[in-house]
């Protein structure tokens, strides 16, 4: 938290600072990690009002914002909402998630939605083409779409496939990630 708050201490001062909103979404994470959400609140509320003054705001900045948004909305239980910034974003990003950074955080978020939108197996779809892309390439994109994944089949099924167990493992290293997918509703 105290670097959080550090590095937006600093770009701050910077009189044009792209990146800016990274360290914002960053200290959201860190503030909901340490079950304080009023402080991550108010720390989203300060990023907004950070967007409102940039003279140029990149679709990217945009972007981020609102997957710190549908992060919060999922934490405090508000799937409407959650499920309103997701189709936002989706209409956003289209298929430039790559250039995201975290695409895999969009990932998450599109097997959410497709769960409500489109049905069980469009999301089981959604994941499990996510989980290859990922899969021995980016172990931090990995552990967020494993998760979506393992969200949809204990919603569908009730259970976890054996490969998807295994995968759950990865988690005994990534204390932190499984914390915020647990806060998110993806993992229990």
């Amino acid at each position: 938290v105290t670097f959080g708050v550090c590095a937006i201490n600093l770009a701050e001062r910077v009189v044009d600072q792209p990146n800016l909103i990274s360290a914002y979404t960053n200290l959201i994470d860190a503030y909901l990690l340490l079950a304080e959400r009023d402080r991550a609140f108010r720390c989203m509320e300060e990023a907004r009002e950070w967007m409102r003054g940039v003279n140029q705001r990149t679709w990217l900045a945009n972007a981020e914002l609102i997957l710190a948004n549908v992060t919060l909305a999922l934490v405090t239980g508000n799937t409407p909402l959650a499920l309103d910034l997701i189709e936002e974003l989706e209409s956003l990003v289209g298929n430039r998630q790559r250039a995201l950074g975290d695409s895999s955080a969009y990932e998450k978020f599109r097997v959410f939605r497709a769960a409500y939108a489109s049905g069980h197996a469009m999301a089981h779809g959604i994941a499990r083409g996510a989980m290859e892309r990922y899969s021995g390439k980016h172990p931090h994109y990995f552990l967020n779409v494993l998760a979506a994944n393992a969200w949809v089949e204990k919603t569908v099924l009730g259970g976890h496939s054996a490969e998807t167990l295994e995968g759950l493992k990865l988690f005994g290293k990534a204390p932190g990630k499984l914390a915020l997918l647990r806060a998110q509703g993806f993992l229990s």
